[in-house]
């Protein structure tokens, strides 16, 4: 097991413990550092689903020049919920020979960013949208990139979280978030969805410096840390998928244009 697994194991016992006496009935959905080991079809009577195990995931966090942490609100499955870690943003029920990319809910939306971000803070600049590469290659790209991902609710949700059920979560279980937060040490925090709650919840306990780098909100930046910081709608957003991510590679080009030392960091 690598070492990002057994710590995250061993906060996940303290907050299913902690969710047990505040939702007895409550199903946790387990996240974190997204696995990078095989990826198998499992045929569960009748319904196939696409999962992955772990592997080299943690050395190859460790090992990377830039590190994305996603935070979003919770698990929507009425089924008792899965493992984020095994993720893979494949269309599940496809059957084994068929290997396509998920293009509902999340996943277009999800693999735009983790692309445009870790590219551009990698030093390749801004990718335009229409040079982006085709929903395959996202999708391999997804599944090989470092990134985390993590729900601030672990209990599963349903088709909605509101503003005041994420803030009571921020609030109840802040302190294992914000543990959970600092084991990554990611370079880039992708905030998704709660309207600024989630963003200011990374501000208030983790990077007290955050400071906005234009008016139109999308990027934040930490001196002290050299952490940048995305105040994001949901990836579940009906918008435009393209104006959406123009919007964020747009103040990411300004964030990149003033603190160019970012794209400088070493390990």
């Amino acid at each position: 097991m690598n070492r990002y697994f057994e710590r995250e194991e061993a906060l996940f016992a303290e907050w299913k413990s902690r969710l047990k006496q505040n939702e007895p009935d409550a199903d946790f959905a387990p996240d974190g550092l997204l696995y990078r080991g095989p990826i198998e079809y499992v045929d569960n009577d009748g319904f196939g689903f696409w999962a992955r195990s772990i592997g080299d995931e943690a050395n190859q966090w460790d090992s990377a020049n830039i590190r994305l942490l996603v935070l979003t609100k919770d698990l929507n499955d009425e089924d008792g919920g899965w493992d984020i870690r095994e993720e893979t943003g494949r269309l599940n029920n496809t059957g084994s020979e068929v290997i396509q990319t998920c293009r509902k809910y999340i996943y277009p939306n999800l693999t735009i960013w983790a692309y445009g971000l870790l590219n551009a803070a990698n030093g390749s600049g801004i990718t335009e949208f229409d040079m982006i590469p085709s929903w395959d290659e996202l999708r391999e790209f997804y599944e090989t990139a470092p990134i985390a991902r993590v729900n601030c609710k672990k209990s599963v949700g349903s088709s909605s979280c509101s503003n005041s059920l994420l803030n009571h979560h921020l609030q109840t279980y802040g302190d294992l978030l914000l543990q959970q937060i600092q084991m990554y040490d990611a370079d880039i925090i992708l905030c998704c969805g709660g309207s600024g709650s989630i963003k200011d919840f990374v501000k208030q306990n983790y990077l007290p410096d955050l400071q906005k780098i234009s008016e139109s909100g999308w990027v934040y930046y930490s001196l002290s840390r050299n952490k940048v910081v995305i105040d994001s709608y949901h990836p579940s957003c009906r918008y435009s998928i393209k104006s959406m991510y123009e919007d964020m590679m747009e103040d990411m080009n300004k964030f990149l244009d003033i603190y160019a030392e970012f794209l400088k960091r070493h390990r």
